[in-house]
């Protein structure tokens, strides 16, 4: 290859001897000329390849967007169906699974769960005399009132049934579950300044270490017999349980 003295363009020569005589023919192709046709191929094939893999970083991209979109919609579908949507708290089905999750690690830790029922005082007469949506706002305000004494993460305030409320308290001792009941009580008596039918709540807590020896229907039956005696004692109050149990797993009355 060499560059010609003529027009200066580099060629691909080719020598041919004629016969035994002194002539030598000379053939000489440009390199434009002999990649062309590649350069065509090339062209097209990398056109190719680049569209190709353009088209498979759009779709990439719209899976992931997709796969975005679906888990956003299956948090939001989990969310709807663990939570009371009238209250916006967790339902019974959310605290019932809580419960028994908090309880298991509990029980490794040997550290107390506290739980707190809570019931809105004559709420069926409240809700004959004004109605069922006066009835829905009333509970409305205590889920927001619940919701406000529940800083914790691992707190959950739930709506068990009707017009009654729980409130799941990991890692919390009786004195610490109370504070935040009677939290519970101040928030409903300063909403009573404006709203001045909402009713009052009882509330009944129960606190337990958890072992192998019980289970987390034990403190939800206690939380619940101290609701009772809550509304036995004239509403409007918390009641600590005063059931307990011994190292030998028998319930005593402390």
């Amino acid at each position: 290859m060499t560059k010609s003295v003529v027009d200066h363009v580099n060629r691909l020569y080719i020598f041919q001897e004629v016969g035994h005589r002194r002539l030598i023919i000379a053939e000489g192709l440009s390199l434009d000329g002999i990649y062309a046709d590649w350069w065509q191929q090339l062209w097209l094939i990398g056109g190719v390849v680049a569209a190709l893999g353009g088209f498979a970083i759009i779709l990439m991209f719209y899976l992931l967007a997709a796969l975005k979109r679906r888990a956003a919609a299956e948090d939001r579908l989990a969310h709807l169906a663990s939570t009371d949507a009238l209250t916006g708290l967790a339902n019974r089905r959310r605290l019932d699974d809580t419960l028994d999750v908090e309880w298991r690690r509990g029980m490794r830790a040997k550290a107390p769960v506290s739980l707190l029922m809570i019931d809105v005082d004559h709420f069926k007469a409240f809700n004959d005399t004004y109605g069922h949506q006066a009835g829905d706002a009333v509970l409305a305000t205590v889920g927001r009132c619940i919701a406000a004494s529940t800083k914790r993460a691992t707190d959950l305030g739930a709506r068990y049934g009707g017009e009654e409320f729980s409130v799941l308290l990991p890692g919390i001792g009786k004195a610490g579950a109370l504070e935040v009941a009677e939290k519970i009580r101040a928030k409903l008596t300063a909403a009573r300044e404006s709203e001045h039918e909402l009713p009052t709540v009882s509330i009944g807590l129960s606190c337990l270490v958890p072992d192998h020896e019980r289970t987390s229907r034990d403190l939800l039956k206690a939380a619940d017999l101290a609701l009772y005696q809550a509304k036995h004692e004239g509403r409007d109050r918390v009641v600590v349980s005063p059931i307990g149990w011994d190292k030998s797993g028998k319930r005593h009355v402390a």
